[in-house]
């Protein structure tokens, strides 16, 4: 024992440096799906979720009429439940009230428009340009 030399390990050995592989190649196939589902999320359509919002407007399972059509708001009423919706922007989303019930989130600004029977709406929503229109009958005071 007196002549050895204890040899120190100065490097990685070969099993340790597939395994250090074996780990990092395996992190990069559960990230890597994740980002790809994240970046195809920010490039999709945003336009679509106008139409969803057109078509829950003008559903039968509201049968709503318009009573008023301010800039900023519309006052809707519901044959259906018998009672008035107020369709509006706050805090980055368009909503129903009473209560509180979101329909689109990330709206930066929106604004409505009446001509005839329809109602403009322009919409900014996650930075993009949107103009939809909405068929509305007018609330009528006698048939309710």
């Amino acid at each position: 024992m007196i002549g050895e030399k204890r040899f120190k390990k100065v490097a990685f050995t070969l099993i340790e440096t597939i395994v250090v592989f074996f780990i990092v190649c395996s992190m990069f196939l559960i990230i890597h799906p994740l980002v790809n589902s994240t970046h195809r999320y920010l490039e999709r359509d945003d336009s679509i979720d106008l139409v969803v919002l057109i078509n829950e407007l003008e559903s039968e399972r509201h049968s709503f009429t318009l009573k008023n059509c301010k800039r900023d708001s519309l006052v809707l009423f519901s044959g259906k439940e018998n009672k008035d919706y107020i369709l509006s922007s706050y805090k980055k989303m368009l909503r129903f009230t009473p209560g509180h019930m979101p329909l689109l989130l990330g709206v930066n600004s929106c604004w409505f428009e009446k001509e005839g029977k329809f109602i403009k709406i322009h919409l900014n929503h996650n930075g993009h340009n949107y103009n939809g229109k909405v068929y509305l009958n007018d609330y009528d005071k006698k048939s309710k």
